[in-house]
C-alpha cells in the first residue's frame, strides 16, 4: 500500500501550534528521474493527502504503470547481484573481500550510520569508487548530532534481516539502499526490531531502548491499525528521506505507508556506480562455488 499520512494522525489535539504546523505540511509520494526526465502523464504515480494507491485501484486514476503489484517470477535479488537469494551468503563473502564492511546491529541499531560514516572515509582514503556497508539486523539511520553524509563516494547500503528506520533527515542519499530479509526472519522478528508487543487481542504496544525506533514505532502503531500489517512494517520514515540512485524494498509481504517527506530519485548511473564489482558477479562454471560431478555421475 502506498499512502501518505492523513491530516490529525498521532498529533495532539491540545496543541494549536502543532496543529497549525499540520495543516501546512505537504505529506506526499513522488518517485523521480534524475535530470530533466519525466514520466509520461500514463506512467507517473504520485500520491498526495487523503489519498491511496494500491492494486485495488482498478481504475488506475492513482496507481499509474511506474508501480506494478503481483509480478509473476520477479527476483530482485538475482537481478542486483547476480545469483538467486538463497546464495546471499556467498555474495556477502564477496562484499567483504572487496573491502566493504560487515557489521551485526541486532544489539544497537544506531551502528548503522556510524558503519556508513566509517566506510564512506575509508573507501576515501583507499579512493574506491564506492562505499559499501551490509547491515546484519536493524538500521536506524537517524543521525543524533552526527555528521552529515557527503555527496561522494555512492554508497550501497545493504539491510539483511532487518528494519530501516529514520528520525530526522537526509538529504541526498547518494547511492542505493537495498533491503531483503532471508527465511530466517519472520513477521514476529521484524516486529520486536521496533519494540512492537502484539497481545492475543490484537492490542499494540511499544518498548525500544533506541528512542528514534521508541518512536517510530508508536507513530506506527497509532497509524497501521491492523496488527498483522503492522508487525510487517520494512521500513518508516519521519522527517525527510531523499536518496539519490536507488531504494529498493526486497521484503514479500511487507506492508509500506509513507510518513513525511520520502523522494525516491532514480538514477541510473549512481545506480551502476553503487554496484560497482557486485551487479555483475557470477560463479565461474565448476568453481569451489558451482561444483557438479561429470555428467552420469553422482
Amino acid at each position: 500500500m502506498i499512502r501518505p499520512r492523513t491530516l490529525g494522525e498521532n498529533q495532539s489535539k491540545s496543541s494549536e501550534s502543532s496543529k497549525n504546523e499540520e495543516e501546512k505540511s505537504q505529506n506526499r509520494f513522488t518517485v523521480r528521474l534524475d535530470g530533466s526526465d519525466e514520466c509520461a502523464p500514463e506512467y507517473k504515480t504520485e500520491v498526495s493527502e487523503y489519498t491511496v494507491a494500491d492494486s485495488r485501484d482498478e481504475t488506475g486514476a492513482r496507481l499509474k504503470k511506474d508501480v506494478q503489484t503481483n509480478v509473476e517470477n520477479m527476483n530482485l535479488f538475482n537481478d542486483y547481484f547476480g545469483v538467486p537469494r538463497a546464495q546471499w551468503k556467498t555474495v556477502r563473502e564477496q562484499f567483504e573481500r572487496q573491502g566493504g564492511f560487515v557489521v551485526n546491529t541486532q544489539g544497537d541499531p544506531s551502528l548503522c550510520y556510524e558503519t556508513l560514516l566509517d566506510a564512506v572515509a575509508s573507501s576515501k582514503h583507499r579512493e574506491s569508487a564506492n562505499a559499501k556497508v551490509w547491515v546484519d539486523g536493524p538500521c536506524d539511520l537517524s543521525r543524533e548530532g552526527l555528521e552529515a553524509l557527503p555527496s561522494e563516494p555512492p554508497i550501497l547500503l545493504v539491510v539483511q534481516d532487518g528494519i530501516v528506520a529514520l528520525r530526522g533527515a537526509i538529504r541526498p542519499f547518494k547511492g542505493a539502499v537495498y533491503q531483503f530479509n532471508t527465511d530466517k526472519l519472520n513477521a514476529r522478528e521484524f516486529a520486536e526490531q521496533w519494540g512492537m508487543t502484539i497481545s492475543e487481542s490484537g492490542g499494540m504496544s511499544c518498548s525500544h531502548d533506541d528512542s528514534n525506533i521508541q518512536e517510530l514505532c508508536q507513530l506506527i502503531t497509532s497509524t497501521v491499525t491492523n496488527p498483522e500489517q503492522a508487525r510487517r512494517v520494512p521500513f518508516w520514515f519521519n522527517g525527510s528521506f531523499e536518496p539519490e540512485g536507488a531504494f529498493i524494498t526486497d521484503v514479500p509481504n511487507g506492508h509500506s505507508v509513507v510518513y513525511g517527506a520520502f523522494k525516491p530519485t532514480y538514477n541510473g548511473e549512481v545506480l551502476q556506480q553503487s554496484f560497482a564489482g557486485l551487479k555483475q558477479w557470477r560463479p565461474v562454471n565448476n568453481s569451489y562455488h558451482d561444483i557438479k560431478p561429470p555428467l552420469g555421475e553422482g
